[in-house]
Order: structure tokens, then C-alpha cells, then sequence
């Protein structure tokens, strides 16, 4: 006896997929149930995800590009203790150990990972990636994966000038320190989001419980920016076609 194939529509009402699927199952599928069908979608689309772990340190997994990259690892100098992670390329944008504590990463594959850690340009797996220096110790880093292009300030303290400005071009994704200190503090990190403009932003390097830093909190970025702050989430995944068109939209992470 066959079973019937019934038909369902379900709409998505996620940022990354506003649209309708076709979905084709029998009755005791997964798929017939709204949330079965969420977790469906997200299996087969090739998400970005974008995670905070804290200070500087960020992990992005492309899929479309197959890349783990993984951003200023730190060791537990700093109040808290990062847990191992694996990455196929590790970026350093400072050359301290709240940046650079590489014998924490774990071999991404059972490979050794490739480490950057000097401005230049690299392609690595697919990723393209350019340092750009600030100092002699110092880097930010413009990473293009999945055809979206990320810029990650690292430790920025001042305005950028108008040469480096033309070497990061149009930027998706900021990332940014905000917390004063020796980093941008809220003024002058929005007057670096005005100059960028890019379509989000995430903020970094500011106040957070159990961490021995310098920063203050992140109201008075949000305060600066004129935006109201959205709930934080435990990790932020994207599709290029899902990038926001009109105004400028914050993300707000919680450390992993």
C-alpha cells in the first residue's frame, strides 16, 4: 500500500529565510510540524555563522566557503578560560597574549592550522583574507567568505586614514572594539561606523563580568549609535542575500 505525499507550505518567519518552502514528506516525517520544518531548512542552507567568545575572539564558519577561521585567541590571563577550538586558519591582530595565545586552538581536520599573524593577503580554502597593519605589532583583518565581507578592527585606538579606508572598500560586517581603554571608545567608534558604513555591526572589547580589562560597558555605544540594543544571541548566522538592504542593523553576541 502506498502512502499519500501530502503537501505543506510553511513560512519561515526567520531573518535568513523569509520565503515560502515546498516540502514533500509522508505523515510521520519530521518535516510536517512547523519546527521540524525550521530544522530542515537550516540543515540545508549554507549559513554563515558568526561566534563571540569574548574580548576579541571570534570563530566564523563559512559553508559554501569550507573555512573555519578562527580571531585572537586569548589565554586565561585575561579572567576567563577559552575553551579549545578548532579552526583551519587562526588571524592575530595583536601581538599579546589577549590576542595571540595560539596553544589553545585545536587542529582543525587533525591538520596544524594556518596562522596569520603579519599584515598581507591570503587565500586560504577559499577564504580571502587581508591584513591590513596598523603598527608594527598591530593588524585588522578584512575576511571575504561566503561572498560577504567581514572587518574585524582587532585592537583599534584611533581614526583610520584615508589610505586604509580605501584598502578595507565596502565592508557587511563590522567588527569593532568599543569599550575605551586601549581601544576605540563609543564616540570614536561610531564615527568609525559612519565612516565604514557597513550593513551590521558587532561590537567587541568592552565591560563584561569575570574579564581583568580596562573597558566600559556597551550602553554608551548603543547610546552614541542610536539604536536600541536587540537581545543577544548565542550565535549569528547569515546568508548574503539576507544581508539588510536599508538601515544598518546591530547584532549584540553572547560569548560563547
Amino acid at each position: 500500500m502506498k502512502l499519500k505525499m501530502p503537501v505543506k507550505f510553511i513560512a519561515i518567519g526567520e531573518a535568513y529565510a523569509r520565503s515560502y518552502f515546498l516540502c514533500i514528506f509522508p505523515p510521520f516525517s519530521p518535516c510536517t510540524s512547523p519546527s521540524g520544518m525550521v530544522k530542515f531548512i537550516h540543515s540545508i542552507i549554507d549559513f554563515m555563522v558568526i561566534q563571540w567568545y569574548g574580548h576579541a575572539c571570534f570563530r566564523i564558519q563559512g559553508n559554501s566557503t569550507d573555512v573555519a577561521i578562527l580571531i585572537d585567541p586569548f589565554d586565561a590571563s585575561i579572567g576567563w578560560k577559552l575553551p579549545r577550538l578548532s579552526a583551519d586558519v587562526v588571524l592575530v591582530s595583536t601581538d599579546t597574549k589577549e590576542h595571540n595565545a595560539l596553544e589553545t586552538v585545536k587542529k582543525g581536520e587533525g591538520k596544524e592550522p594556518f596562522i596569520i599573524q603579519e599584515a598581507g593577503e591570503y587565500e586560504v580554502r577559499g577564504a580571502l583574507i587581508h591584513g591590513i597593519p596598523l603598527s608594527l605589532s598591530s593588524r585588522i583583518f578584512v575576511i571575504r567568505v561566503d561572498e560577504m565581507t567581514i572587518l574585524h578592527c582587532g585592537s583599534l585606538n584611533r581614526e583610520l586614514t584615508e589610505s586604509e579606508l580605501d584598502n578595507i572598500g565596502r565592508v557587511d560586517i563590522l567588527v569593532l572594539p568599543i569599550g575605551g581603554g586601549n581601544v576605540l571608545d563609543a564616540k570614536k567608534a561610531n564615527e568609525i561606523v559612519s565612516e565604514i558604513e557597513p550593513r551590521i555591526v558587532i561590537p567587541m572589547q568592552y565591560r563584561l563580568t569575570g574579564l581583568r580589562t580596562v573597558h566600559e560597558p556597551a550602553d554608551p555605544f548603543f547610546k552614541a549609535l542610536g539604536i536600541k540594543p536587540p537581545e543577544a544571541q548565542d550565535k549569528y548566522k547569515i546568508l548574503k542575500k539576507d544581508l539588510p538592504a536599508g538601515e544598518m542593523q546591530l547584532v549584540v553576541l553572547q560569548p560563547a
